[in-house]
């Protein structure tokens, strides 16, 4: 659709500004109007033969958070329930300094585990039960946590903290597993046990000071629950019988950005210095194509502080580039035709 120059504004007034008219103001409605302007005059220009190298058209660049932190077709969901058959292979092997962030609920009494991986119960481990702990060769109880409320429990190396209170202190050791931690079970010496029937809402594993599991429950893009690991990008499923429980899936806001169009100025924009430069950039550069009548004004030097007669100037520039462009097209002869006095004669 063509452009219509009607719509260019060249009368802007101090008055304008006092009043807060609408005049009054440069903002998107502006930019957006020179910008279409612009894209047209510099297509006509090319179609004669003239060509404008150092334009290009404001493209704005906008940071958007994806509505989902996982892949396309999953969905996270606020939990994963388990029934005592399902546990998670976490692939990781822990030892002294390892540390695990994980929220639960759960109801479970007894020889139960949230998350574990030993070598025997009076030997290495490195697990977490529904009343117990288990580190290095040293065990110890804690209670509250199988209430069937959901907690955080922070297994920091020796210190164990629920819901930011520390709740145990263990004796430092050093050691290691040469088994997987499991989550919802305890993997003894390779053999799975102690399976727990609970709610996961979200489990951090660290090795150290680095996080390098950080898992999301969710169904993934076949419908199947478990959880997805943020770090290695990848989907753990259930590695027992039986299927998890997905919770209600989580819905999160979309981005106002997502979706909004690169080439055109919304309110929430800021014209930052670069897209300034590069606005005010196109007007001079369609500018110097053609030589423009006497009186035509100049391009402003800055775009910082633009008064109402930079304002005016720019598109004052344009209405002047399309009268010229006009005449050209009125006096172009087709191919097929020539022109004669008055009358075109079919060659």
């Amino acid at each position: 659709m063509a452009f219509d120059f009607s719509t260019l504004v060249t009368d802007r007034t101090l008055e304008d500004v006092s009043n807060k008219t609408a005049k009054g103001f440069y903002n998107a409605t502006d930019f957006n109007r020179v910008d279409a302007c612009l894209e047209d005059l510099v297509a006509r220009l090319r179609r004669i033969g003239y060509n404008v190298p150092v334009y290009e058209r404001v493209k704005i660049e906008r940071a958007v958070t994806p509505s989902s932190r996982l892949p396309e077709g999953y969905a996270e969901v606020q939990y994963i329930q388990s029934s005592g058959t399902q546990y998670v292979d976490t692939g990781f092997k822990p030892n002294q300094d390892s540390r695990v962030l994980i929220k639960l609920s759960t109801s479970e009494t007894g020889s139960h585990t949230v998350f574990g991986a030993d070598i025997d119960w009076v030997d290495n481990g490195f697990a977490l039960g529904v009343g117990f702990t288990h580190y290095g060769k040293e065990t110890g109880t804690i209670s509250g946590l199988n209430n069937g409320s959901p907690h955080e429990v922070d297994f920091n190396k020796n210190i164990i903290s629920m819901d930011g209170s520390t709740v145990l202190a263990m004796g430092a050791s050093t050691f290691s597993v040469p088994h997987n931690l499991a989550l919802f079970a305890n993997n003894r010496a390779g053999g799975i046990q102690e399976k727990t029937t609970m709610a996961l809402y979200y489990c951090r594993i660290y090795d150290g000071n680095t996080i390098i599991r950080d898992y999301i429950p969710c169904k993934n893009a076949g419908g199947a629950v478990g959880l997805y690991d943020l770090i290695g990008q990848k989907f753990y499923g259930n590695a027992g019988t039986g299927s998890f429980t997905a919770g209600p899936v989580v819905e999160r806001p979309k981005d106002p950005n997502e979706g909004l169009d690169p080439y055109t100025w919304y309110k929430s924009d800021v014209p930052t210095a670069s897209l300034l430069a590069r606005y005010r950039a196109n007007v001079a550069a369609v500018r110097a194509v053609l030589r423009l009548p006497e009186g035509t004004p100049g391009v402003p030097e800055t775009m910082r502080r633009l008064t109402t007669a930079e304002a005016n100037s720019i598109e004052a520039i344009l209405l002047a580039l399309n009268s010229i462009l006009s005449k050209i097209h009125t006096a172009v002869c087709h191919c097929g035709v020539t022109v004669c006095g008055s009358k075109g004669v079919r060659a």
